[in-house]
């Protein structure tokens, strides 16, 4: 719930940035947890929430719901993201054993009428065969694909899903935090930004995951970062904890 409330917090804050009105929705029923709407590339993408069990909101401009249907509900679902009005990704996580934690990838090519599970064969594996937790999608221009995960890892795809590698490690040695923001970029399709939430960190590649920066806001008093946005290349705001909301420039 407190990650929740942050990314709603940023969404608040940037909102009021831009003077947009912005009113809380309360036809959403209380039976489920929503973790994520989905960001998107263009104007015009179609608008979905996701959650817990496998549950999967679709809604019109206005924030209201056109439909509700489960994926699969043995999956936690919390990213959401569009590159254009036809093509989208859903992210989650197993939420029991077997296989607990172990991630998995949905795709549509139709605007989100039809959504198909991406094949474990073309995922790449990760070391000593761990199941990792998918926490979030970025969708980008030309059919790159970014997804941040449990334990530290950054899948990518160059070609709308079809093949995925896995990045270089973004962070210090050692970093095993859940990487629950990722933005990409929208000018450039080998810029992306991740932020976790284990020893404040918030990281940024500019050649497709082969080499990350990383920034230490705050040294002294450590954050878990929880969502990023990303308005370029050099205005980042952060939602993080402690009620902080974080801008890099």
């Amino acid at each position: 719930m407190k990650r929740i409330a942050l990314m709603l917090l940023l969404i608040l804050i940037v909102t009021a940035y831009g003077a947009l009105e912005f009113s809380v929705r309360q036809n959403i029923p209380n039976d489920v947890t929503i973790n994520r709407i989905n960001n998107t590339v263009s104007i015009g993408c179609p608008v979905f929430a996701v959650g817990d069990s496998g549950t999967v909101f679709k809604l019109n401009s206005d924030g209201f719901i056109i439909s509700r249907f489960n994926l699969d509900v043995d999956y936690n679902l919390t990213g959401v993201s569009f590159e254009n009005q036809s093509v989208g990704y859903i992210v989650g996580y197993k939420r029991d054993n077997p296989n607990k934690w172990k991630g998995a990838i949905w795709k549509t090519v139709d605007g989100g009428m039809n959504w198909t599970r991406i094949l474990d064969v073309v995922l790449p594996q990760f070391p000593n065969n761990i199941q990792v937790p998918f926490l979030n999608v970025a969708a980008g221009f030309g059919g790159v694909v970014w997804v941040s995960s449990g334990f530290g890892y950054v899948l990518v795809s160059w070609n709308q899903g079809n093949n995925w590698t896995l990045t270089t490690n973004p962070g210090p040695p050692n970093h095993y935090g859940w990487l629950w923001g990722i933005k990409a970029d929208y000018l450039n399709p080998e810029y992306a930004w991740v932020c976790s939430d284990q020893t404040g960190l918030i990281t940024h590649t500019t050649n497709g995951g082969q080499s990350w920066h990383n920034y230490e806001v705050f040294p002294t008093d450590s954050l878990a970062y929880n969502d990023i946005d990303c308005y370029g290349n050099d205005e980042v705001l952060a939602a993080a904890s402690k009620g902080r909301l974080v801008e890099i420039n």
